[in-house]
């Protein structure tokens, strides 16, 4: 079974490359894909896998400083919802 995230959270990350490569690692770790952008300001994302990966992938994201009270909104996937995956440092986390 499949499922689709959406989440963001604004919070200071004080060295956002290296959390655009740990979330990098992680995401290729669990086979999820979508995309993921990282600021200095936050983290903002839409990632599909299964279920038990997601679900593993919002425990260790939960678990980082300045996460925990992270809030994903989740529904159905179906496999083929994106067809790659991009975890990518940016600005800004939501574009204006």
């Amino acid at each position: 079974m499949f499922e689709v995230i959406l989440f963001y959270k604004y919070t200071t990350i004080e060295d956002p490359k290296k959390l655009v490569e740990d979330q990098l690692a992680l995401c290729k770790k669990l086979a999820l894909k979508g995309r993921v952008l990282i600021a200095e300001e936050g983290i903002n994302g839409t990632l599909e896998g299964e279920k038990q990966n997601i679900d593993e992938y919002c425990m260790a994201t939960a678990s980082l400083f300045g996460f925990e009270d992270i809030h994903w909104k989740r529904s159905v996937g179906s496999g083929m919802t994106f067809p790659r995956l991009a975890v990518t440092l940016k600005k800004d986390i939501v574009s204006n």
